[in-house]
């Protein structure tokens, strides 16, 4: 038999996500995670249940075309630290395959940015280049971030240099708009090996 708690929660969530969907006001369901997020327990780590309920929606086609969807990847940016381990892993996948799905660019923005600010390491590397090559420019721009921040980021000195030169890489990207964001992030960086 299901808990009383748990399935007001299940009905205030879903209630939540339609919200949001439909008015981009994603606040509601940010209450929701809260509610989950206290009958789970243990605030030294990302409740599953919540967990569970955001990569559902990162696999849904109503919420990556849904105005404000950053607004649920924030939760994920904020608790960062109590992810599990393999909640991350899972969250990379999650990400390559969403990433150009999404009508809300600040989704990508902050995706970019988790990815180099938070996973910062041979994986998300790896993404950030398959991204690279994706056909958008109006969320490609933000790729360049990513490489800047493992660049700028990373404690290991052969990841800093292959960010580095992916970034490189960028200032002859197709779209202007990249190259200009290319080439303004590494004026920021020092050259690597003799790099310009």
């Amino acid at each position: 038999m299901t808990h009383p708690r748990k399935m007001k929660i299940a009905q205030l969530y879903n209630k939540a996500v339609y919200k949001g969907i439909e008015t981009g006001d994603w606040n509601f369901l940010e209450s929701c995670f809260i509610e989950m997020s206290e009958y789970e327990g243990d605030p030294s780590v990302f409740p599953e249940g919540v967990f569970e309920q955001i990569t559902q929606l990162l696999s849904t086609t109503c919420f990556l075309q849904a105005t404000g969807s950053h607004n649920v990847l924030r939760l994920l940016q904020y608790d960062w630290d109590i992810l599990s381990d393999d909640q991350k892993q899972k969250l990379l996948s999650l990400f390559e395959e969403s990433y150009f799905k999404f009508k809300d660019t600040l989704s990508c923005f902050l995706i970019a940015e988790i990815l180099g600010l938070r996973y910062c390491n041979a994986e998300s590397l790896d993404l950030l280049n398959k991204l690279s090559m994706g056909a958008l420019e109006d969320v490609r721009v933000f790729i360049p971030m990513g490489f800047f921040n493992i660049a700028s980021n990373s404690s290991n000195a052969q990841l800093r240099i292959e960010s580095y030169r992916a970034l490189a890489r960028m200032r002859n990207d197709i779209s202007a708009i990249v190259r200009a964001e290319a080439t303004n992030l590494l004026a920021q960086l020092p050259s690597v090996d003799g790099d310009p």
